[in-house]
């Protein structure tokens, strides 16, 4: 609409589908079945003769759970009948910003959500055991960084990354191994992650091209 601001939206669809088939007693067990649909409306507008840039997002999420079906033979997880429908808002905004030529200030937050997948759902007849109980994974997150660039000269450039993340989970999906060295995925109530990101990278003479990262 504007030369400084620039939209879009954007539509998305999926479906998730499990279906066991038991080959030598010729059984199959009813489909299990997963909606989900978002819409994201967002912008990017520079301001300050581009030194300046905002991008707020807009999601609403609708995820449609259809675990149904009875299971016509054992050790197959066993998901609540019905049907169940979620809805959820997940704002965000990103800001960066540029003083001068040589740094970058970045910083971003917002909130999420995370349905589980069929794999912690179901497990994978393997090393993962399903847990059909398990709930979507929401919260807030946030970070903020800078990035520092080397002016080119004949021995070549430089860059250096540095970040800090926060997030504040609830119902957070994480594997936990058992005394069989199975992994059976569960909600924990309330977690917090923050931490450090690092990143280093030079081009010596365009001959020695050298990348570090550190989290």
């Amino acid at each position: 609409p504007r030369p400084w601001l620039v939209s879009s939206a954007v539509l998305t669809g999926r479906q998730d589908r499990y279906v066991i088939t038991d080959l030598l007693n010729d059984l199959t067990e009813d489909p299990r079945l997963r909606y989900a649909f978002s819409g994201t409306l967002s912008a990017d507008s520079w301001m300050l003769s581009d030194r300046l840039r905002l991008t707020p997002v807009l999601q609403l999420s609708v995820l449609n759970n259809r675990l149904l079906g009875s299971v016509p033979f054992g050790e197959t997880a066993i998901a609540p009948d019905g049907e169940d429908t979620q809805l959820a808002f997940n704002p965000r905004l990103g800001v960066l910003g540029r003083p001068v030529e040589w740094l970058a200030l970045k910083a971003n937050g917002g909130s999420y959500l995370r349905p589980p997948d069929f794999t912690e759902l179901f497990g994978d007849r393997g090393g993962i055991i399903g847990n059909t109980d398990l709930v979507p994974e929401e919260g807030w997150q946030w970070d903020a960084g800078l990035r520092l660039t080397a002016p080119a000269s004949a021995l070549g450039t430089g860059s250096l990354d540095a970040a800090y993340f926060w997030t504040a989970a609830e119902n957070q999906i994480i594997f936990v191994q058992n005394s069989q060295r199975t992994s059976v995925p569960r909600n924990f109530g309330q977690t917090r992650v923050d931490g450090v990101e690092l990143a280093v990278a030079v081009d010596l003479l365009g001959w020695v091209d050298s990348q570090s990262n550190l989290t």
